[in-house]
């Protein structure tokens, strides 16, 4: 499960808000403040939508870092549950750090998960039944036999652990301490309707109400959305009770449902609670026995209101599977049959209709012959394998181990390796493993390693998919030697890889290195010359250094790199056939390297300052400028002026659309007035925009500058805004002062249109407004915009060290 949260690149200048709820607090921006008598200082305020309390990213004095949740109500929180739940001590729930009050309103101090929530992410079937199921059903075990009903599980109170392998469950806010087997709700603040059991409703909650809004959860994880709200549609409260009352969940037709996971949903999300007390009647909403029976793959009792209503959930038609029609398979003895000598001599009542490697259609009469074809016919046997004919198959044969064999690979969702995997335990279950690979049966090491270095040679596979193909393939080569009894096999392949991965080795190396140790006689390919063996390259290399050096030193430096990568396994006889070629490849790249660091030093110092001419677009620091937020590009930037040893710079599009400063009331700003030295863009261009776009060494060529600014007094800054006298000085007309605005820009604000752009101007105070240069590239001295409009461009300036720059990019 691979997941990654933003909370922190959040938009913090949004942070400050005016409303208030009824009785409640204002919810401020309080980054900066300390929290619980000290203990707490707050860095931001996450960007996540909260309708019952504000969340902060705070550390303690050990620079750890929490997560600190502040209600907007004052009894938001029950101290039954918060006393409770300081004594919860298990790895599926989140525990509570700290707790205390803010001017009288309740905090909570909880574990910073840095991976984020399951809001907004979808699973497969593996993840949600290994992870996501048990984590999540063992935290709710947990927290019902201490007593607390949650009452809100859904994906944004489903916290992913820092090492990814497990869910912890957070946000007690609404949770409740049962009382005779039940709590009645009083008030519904904080609830999430969508993902609400029928009985919820009329304010009734028991365990197996956390477990139905566990069924939505699970849902929603694997399409993508809640089953009715769907399609962007938004039901009121009113309508998802309706649903949630006279409807059986609806699944989608259009994606591939995993039946097993439909069966579970089923089962937690029963509506009829009238049975919940007898554990044999299979009319009642699943809780953790019956969940914990499903995680062990035991049958169990069909719903009788699933069996109405989806009766296709537990007879899957065979027709088109392949296996041939009739009725004799009762025949069949109805015994388990698992030992190695029956699986190894048992014929089947009726024999499996299926194609060999060559396309003729042939019948598979005992688990040899089907493991055989299976394995040579890669392609339509895990076409067979997935759409569930050959677990039908199987399962009619009373083949437990055989049946879940097959399962596992369908629940892995046939990929190569789990289909190798079934094969090669199928060929066990009879006595002795057998390894198939892409049609390709492998008997030992040595085939293993000629079947890469083939692939190698003819380049016909792309450099991922190699590597994709070369772990998954290993994997299987271990596997099967562990199945085979073959410890010294096993130890050699596991040396091998360990030296590939201590050195850092890329696939084509690795793969190299794996052959070589196990293939001396291997075929080798240097350049687009392909040797038989490496006699074969030791010869020819000999043979061209007499006769033509010159030749011969241009030949082993062109080819250096795939000379280099047979020599990495310094064990192999091909390494040290080659040693000489090696030594002579280092001693010319040497000479080279000396000849061509000299020329290229010369080069580039003479070269560096004809690229700073005044209108000359140059490139400095890095910073988001199209639409993916996660990749940061060269910005680009205009030479306005040049002195003898530093340049005047000014982005060459709008970096951000942003305010000139964050507002905090009109009626204060409009009288204490917004200049340069006081606004918030002029603190976000100097803290956040210099940290992120430029390195700590880009930072030390940044001059620091005095800047005069009449009335609202001298700053010295790094990264500053052009007055308006400076943006007539260095722009001769207003074409050149017309503006446009990066993607990323225009991303961030969904409110933005056009080509071009207003961008901002250092200004002295004066009300609420700042200076700015329109679109087309006007000034107007009479004409102003408000601070907090955030429509409008920035375009960062900076004076930049010629000299020290030049020494960090070729040194003196």
């Amino acid at each position: 499960m691979e997941t990654r949260i933003n909370s922190e690149n959040g938009n913090k200048g949004s942070t400050l808000l005016n409303t208030t709820l009824a009785g409640g607090l204002n919810s401020l921006n309080l980054e900066g403040r300390t929290i619980l008598d000290g203990k707490y200082s707050v860095l931001v305020r996450l960007n996540v939508v909260s309708g019952e309390a504000d969340l902060y990213i705070c550390t303690d004095p050990a620079a750890n870092r929490f997560v600190a949740k502040i209600y907007r109500r004052r009894d938001a929180v029950k101290s039954e549950v918060l006393e409770t739940l300081r004594n919860l001590k298990s790895p599926y729930i989140a525990s509570i750090c700290d707790s205390g009050e803010y001017d009288g309103y309740p905090v909570i101090i909880l574990p910073y998960f840095r991976n984020g929530s399951l809001a907004g992410k979808t699973f497969d079937y593996g993840t949600i039944r290994n992870i996501i199921v048990p984590s999540v059903t063992k935290g709710l075990k947990y927290l019902h036999e201490n007593g607390i009903i949650h009452k809100d599980i859904k994906p944004s109170n489903l916290m992913i652990s820092d090492d990814g392998e497990r869910i912890e469950i957070i946000d007690f806010g609404i949770s409740s301490v049962k009382d005779a087997g039940q709590s009645v709700l009083i008030t519904k603040t904080g609830l999430s309707p969508e993902y609400c059991a029928p009985e919820t409703f009329n304010n009734v909650f028991l365990n197996e109400s956390d477990y139905y809004s566990l069924g939505i959860t699970l849902y929603e994880l694997f399409t993508g959305h809640t089953p009715f709200n769907n399609a962007g549609e938004s039901l009121s409260e009113d309508e998802l009770a309706a649903c949630a009352s006279v409807q059986n969940i609806p699944f989608p037709e259009s994606q591939a449902f995993p039946q097993r996971l439909k069966l579970l949903i089923k089962g937690l999300t029963y509506r009829d609670l009238s049975h919940r007390n007898e554990p044999e009647n299979p009319n009642r909403r699943w809780v953790w026995k019956d969940v914990e029976r499903w995680m062990n793959d035991e049958e169990l009792h069909t719903l009788s209101e699933t069996e109405n209503s989806d009766s296709s959930m537990h007879s899957v038609s065979l027709s088109g599977s392949g296996i041939s029609s009739g009725t004799g398979i009762t025949s069949f003895p109805q015994s388990e049959t698992d030992k190695s000598s029956d699986l190894q001599n048992i014929l089947f009542p009726h024999p499996y209709d299926f194609n060999d490697s060559s396309g003729k259609v042939v019948t598979l009469q005992s688990l040899t012959e089907f493991v055989l074809a299976f394995g040579t016919n890669w392609k339509d046997g895990k076409k067979h394998t997935g759409r569930g004919f050959v677990s039908e198959f199987f399962r009619e044969l009373k083949l437990r181990s055989v049946t879940n064999t097959v399962i596992d690979c369908e629940e892995a969702g046939v990929t190569d390796e789990a289909y190798s995997k079934m094969l090669m335990e199928l060929s066990a279950g009879m006595g002795e493993p057998v390894f198939y690979w892409n049609n390709r049966k492998i008997n030992d090491v040595r085939e293993f390693s000629e079947y890469f270095n083939e692939k190698l040679i003819t380049g016909d596979v792309s450099e991922s998919g190699m590597e994709s193909e070369f772990s998954a393939v290993t994997k299987q080569l271990l596997y099967w030697y562990e199945l085979k009894h073959k410890p010294n096999e096993m130890e050699a392949i596991d040396k091998i890889q360990r030296i590939a991965d201590t050195n850092g080795y890329k696939i084509r190396t690795r793969i190299i290195s794996f052959c070589s140790f196990f293939c001396e006689d291997m075929r080798l390919k240097i350049g687009d010359r392909i040797f038989d063996n490496v006699s074969e390259l030791k010869n020819h290399a000999a043979n061209l250094k007499m006769n033509n050096p010159n030749q011969y030193f241009g030949w082993i430096t062109e080819n250096s790199g795939d000379m280099e990568d047979y020599c990495k396994n310094k064990t192999s006889k091909i390494s040290q056939e080659i040693q000489f070629i090696q030594k002579d490849i280092l001693a010319e790249q040497e000479r080279r390297s000396k000849e061509q660091h000299e020329q290229e030093r010369i080069r580039k110092r003479n070269d560096f300052f004809k690229k700073f001419n005044v209108g000359s677009i140059v490139e400095f620091g890095k910073y988001f400028i199209n639409k993916n937020d996660a990749i940061k590009e060269p910005v680009k930037w205009r030479v306005l002026a040049r002195d003898v040893d530093k340049v005047l710079l000014i982005t060459d599009k709008g970096i951000a659309l942003k305010r000139y400063h964050e507002s905090v009331g009109f009626i204060n700003v409009f009288f204490t007035g917004i200049n340069w030295a006081r606004c918030s863009l002029r603190r976000w261009l100097n803290t956040d925009f210099l940290e992120t776009c430029f390195s700590n060494e880009e930072q030390s060529q940044i001059i620091l500058t005095r800047l005069e600014n009449n009335e609202g007094g001298d700053t010295v800054d790094k990264i500053f805004l052009l007055s308006i006298d400076e943006a007539r000085k260095y722009f001769e007309n207003n074409g050149d002062r017309s503006c446009t605005v990066t993607s990323y820009a225009k991303r961030t604000n969904s409110g933005t249109f056009g080509d071009s752009y207003d961008w901002w101007l250092r200004s002295s105070s004066h009300s609420a407004t700042a200076f700015f240069v329109s679109g087309y590239g006007s000034i107007n001295d009479s004409t102003r915009e408000l601070a907090d409009n955030d429509s409008i461009s920035v375009r960062p300036a900076l004076w930049l060290n010629l000299n020290s720059y030049i020494r960090q990019l070729y040194g003196n």
